[in-house]
């Protein structure tokens, strides 16, 4: 495959030489990652049709703690972990910070070290004392219960480090951590979050192929500018505007860490039409991006998924096969 032809999804035809994009320096390729579905509802399964799909292996699987409740957050980590014993591959942890009902400054004073500290614990016992620790991901969003819109900067910082060194305390205990915001402008820089570099190890971001202005929508030119300077407006180029993918790599240079993009992907959205959807370039973008050791990207975990409140990634159904095609190529 070198040249591709495909619609974009207002209909206009688009052509781009994969060969020139995919071309480049290249030192070494970032280790590959993948969320496949949760370790408790047949990941592991799921994982070995994913990486026969492929030809080959993942290098980290993610899989994500439950944030229903602490209670459940303390308990259910052996039901998520069990499954993952023994598939031998590295483990991308994703820890909530907190749950609804508890702010981060009553997490920063230790209301809750209990249950990081059954966290830890699970981990190491289930054979993954080395997991990267993905902890309160996509902050600068209002998702989730540990935003730092409601909870602030200051106080993520603050639960942060606490968590981080309830978890270091665990007999056994390798883990690396991974700062993680979403890409694009949210709540504000995520450099206001940071909580230092002697408890990180990897910042990254997550990247999804989606757009809400029409005219970014229809061009993959401009979807693609949106990813990389974390604008719609063809306007704001400007790789200091957090949190753009450029942005992204400068603020882990400037902090001496790799970069690691803890979730991505393209598809269709199926509440609205905002998703992408079968991207060629978009997903040629992004591994010319990985693969330039400009950019010291260490690893990225592609969302291979369908979640029906937000959108559907999943690449090996082969609803979207000219991404899949470019994809498979990417990681040969």
């Amino acid at each position: 495959m070198t040249v591709v032809t495909f619609k974009d999804v207002t209909g206009v035809v688009r052509t781009i030489n994969v060969s020139d994009v995919l071309a480049g320096p290249l030192v070494a390729k970032p280790r590959f990652g993948a969320f496949v579905g949760a370790g408790s509802q047949g990941g592991r399964s799921a994982l070995a049709t994913y990486e026969a799909w492929l030809g080959r292996p993942v290098d980290y699987v993610l899989d994500y703690a439950d944030q229903t409740s602490w209670s459940q957050m303390t308990t259910y980590n052996d039901v998520t972990l069990a499954p993952w014993v023994g598939v031998n591959r590295h483990l991308v942890y994703a820890v909530p910070l907190t749950v609804a009902g508890t702010t981060l400054a009553q997490v920063a004073a230790g209301s809750n070290d209990a249950a990081f500290t059954a966290i830890g614990n699970a981990l190491v016992k289930f054979g993954f004392p080395d997991a990267v620790v993905r902890i309160g991901w996509e902050q600068n969003l209002d998702t989730y219960a540990w935003n730092v819109k409601a909870n602030g900067a200051p106080n993520f910082a603050a639960a942060w480090r606490r968590m981080v060194g309830v978890l270091r305390a665990c007999p056994g205990a390798k883990f690396k951590f991974h700062f993680n915001p979403s890409n694009g402008i949210q709540s504000g820089s995520p450099s206001a979050s940071y909580p230092g570099d002697d408890v990180v190890d990897y910042i990254g971001g997550d990247v999804y192929n989606q757009a809400w202005h029409p005219e970014t929508l229809g061009d993959v030119r401009l979807r693609w500018q949106r990813e990389i300077y974390g604008a719609d407006s063809e306007t704001w180029i400007n790789d200091s505007i957090p949190c753009g993918m450029l942005w992204t790599a400068s603020f882990a240079k400037k902090h001496n860490k790799p970069v690691w993009f803890g979730e991505w992907g393209t598809g269709k959205r199926p509440n609205d039409n905002n998703g992408g959807g079968d991207d060629p370039h978009f997903i040629a973008q992004m591994f010319a991006f990985f693969n330039n050791p400009n950019n010291r990207v260490f690893g990225h975990n592609y969302f291979e998924f369908s979640d029906p409140s937000f959108m559907d990634t999943r690449l090996m159904s082969g609803q979207y096969p000219l991404a899949s095609a470019v994809f498979l190529r990417a990681l040969a």
